[in-house]
């Protein structure tokens, strides 16, 4: 005899079949074409979530989208508001769209657009390890410019990787200036591995004269190697017969009174 639980038990699978062989039913006269289009929204979603063709009646006609887009708030399925919406714009317009937000079903609210791609990364980048940053990058909503700055993040890190010899896959991400502080701190360790030198880097990677002078004053100021930054290279540019600084002379004050230089290092910094 059966105890208390297995009747319930037993109720409970009578309940779930008895639901599908209904839901099924269903499916198959939707494919035959027996209802109008707008009907069993709850049975079409779930046809298109399992990947059942239907006729384009139910899922492509403006009855079927509208009631697919009335239940996708009725039930907050985000997924189907995003899939209906974007058919809606593709098979007829965004006025029609913003036609049907505006005569929603009363008492639904319209879902906040989820985080475009930007958002996610600045939400998360402090967080993110270098295989994290390459999974992200499997996202289909990363416009291209913004693809570029990835792939130049992760190549820079590669970079980075090879100055404390680590697994970059195991790596913490870090930001593209941290490569460069790092190739000036190792500049004199490096001088024949060429790939590796500052220049080599600011010229591949486009960094701008405030980012990799900001680097440079970064690797030497903790030394107070004043010389080795107000006599590098990369720090002034030949302009007519004369070298001058890359950037504004009073930036370079600053960075060197930040940095406790003595006050006759500060004060030789003349403008141009």
């Amino acid at each position: 005899m059966e105890s208390p639980d297995d009747l319930v038990n037993l109720n409970s699978q009578f309940v779930f079949y008895e639901k599908e062989l209904r839901e099924l039913r269903i499916i198959k006269e939707l494919i035959e074409g027996k209802h109008k289009p707008g009907d069993y929204p709850e049975i079409v979603t779930r046809a298109i979530r399992d990947g059942i063709a239907l006729p384009l009646k139910y899922t492509h006609s403006f009855e079927g989208l509208l009631s697919l887009f009335d239940h996708s708030l009725i039930t907050h399925n985000m997924r189907l508001y995003d899939y209906v919406s974007n058919l809606i714009i593709k098979l007829f317009s965004r006025d029609l769209l913003m036609a049907f937000k505006n005569n929603r079903p009363k008492n639904t609210v319209l879902p906040n657009p989820p985080d475009n791609s930007r958002i996610v990364f600045l939400k998360t980048q402090s967080n993110m390890t270098f295989a994290d940053l390459n999974s992200f990058m499997y996202r289909v909503d990363i416009p291209e410019f913004f693809a570029k700055q990835m792939n130049r993040i992760i190549d820079l890190n590669v970079v980075r990787a090879v100055f404390n010899n680590s697994d970059v896959n195991n790596n913490q991400l870090l930001p593209p200036i941290d490569t460069l502080r790092a190739s000036f701190k190792n500049e004199t360790l490096n001088i024949k591995r060429t790939s590796l030198l500052p220049k080599t880097i600011i010229e591949k990677f486009q960094f701008v004269p405030i980012i990799y002078v900001t680097a440079l004053f970064d690797a030497y100021t903790p030394t107070m190697n004043w010389k080795a930054i107000l006599e590098h290279e990369l720090l002034k540019k030949r302009k007519g017969l004369f070298k001058k600084f890359i950037i504004s002379p009073s930036i370079i004050r600053q960075k060197l009174s930040e940095g406790n230089a003595p006050e006759n290092i500060v004060d030789s910094i003349q403008d141009d």
